[in-house]
């Protein structure tokens, strides 16, 4: 999962529009619309206004786009089962 696909989950969860989070925190419409889309990366500063804005930690988020494979073998098993409750807590709670 790319890390647009989590901010727009998160973003859903909270009913707000594309547009009330860009004039929030004061980037454009479009330009959220293309990192929800996965077409760009948000810089730290933007991910870190976005995080503040929906209440979940920055590192959460990064964590929701961690690939498993990228975990060494011997603690993917211990990643995999607490990585999908730990998200759904954090994006339940937002």
């Amino acid at each position: 999962m790319h890390i647009g696909e989590v901010l727009k989950q998160i973003r859903n969860k909270h009913g707000l529009t594309q547009k009330q989070v860009s004039d929030k925190v004061k980037i454009t419409q479009a330009y959220l619309s293309h990192i929800e889309s996965g077409n760009y990366n948000p810089s730290e500063e933007c991910l870190k206004k976005l995080a503040k804005l929906y209440g979940i930690p920055s590192e959460i988020i990064h964590l929701a786009t961690l690939d498993k494979n990228r975990v060494p073998k011997n603690k993917r098993k211990f990643f995999s089962d607490l990585k999908d409750p730990l998200l759904k807590l954090f994006i339940e709670l937002s």
